[in-house]
């Protein structure tokens, strides 16, 4: 394993985050932790371009948040972002904010208790989509959800002032706050 723990510390990359290798071995994993403190990523994602996706991954294990700026592509090749705590993700891109989903089955895990911020649109193609329960999804700003594949949310809010299109069915298991 080759990690960037970043712990309770700060970590800001105005740049990519360019994962590179092509080597599918589960055990062989790029990994960025973050604690209690905070990434931000300004910049654009490149997976590795194999068929594991544990290979790459990006997490908060604690009460830390990660904060992706541009949109965020999860599609074939892809790798793992999680909240495995009561940790926060922020996806910030407008109008796209992530895209999930492809052959090689992308993973997007969510605790009880983390929340998972969207500021714009989401989509859901090829592969389900599920927030576990107890997790929180929040809408922060205005955009679209297109589930072309299952997306299952937990608890569910739409601020105050933020307009949410449906382009298909969604499933809510917990509350629509």
């Amino acid at each position: 394993v080759s990690a960037l723990n970043i712990n309770g510390g700060t970590c800001t990359v105005s740049g990519n985050l360019i994962f590179t290798g092509t080597n599918a071995t589960a055990t062989r994993i790029g990994r960025i932790d973050v604690t209690t403190g905070s990434l931000t990523l300004d910049g654009t994602i490149t997976w590795m371009a194999n068929t594991v996706s544990a290979t790459e991954s990006i997490r908060t294990t604690g009460t830390g948040s990660l904060t992706f700026n541009s949109a965020v592509t999860m599609g074939d090749a892809s790798g793992t972002i999680a909240a495995t705590s009561t940790g926060t993700i922020n996806f910030n891109a407008t109008p796209t904010a992530l895209t999930f989903g492809g052959t090689t089955a992308p993973v997007l895990t969510s605790t009880s208790g983390c929340t998972i911020n969207f500021n714009g649109s989401l989509t859901a193609a090829t592969t389900a989509l599920t927030f576990i329960a107890g997790s929180n999804v929040v809408f922060t700003g205005s955009g679209t959800i297109t589930p072309t594949s299952v997306i299952t949310f937990n608890n569910f809010q739409i601020n105050s002032a933020v307009a949410v299109t449906l382009a298909g069915n969604i499933i809510v298991a917990g509350n629509w706050v």
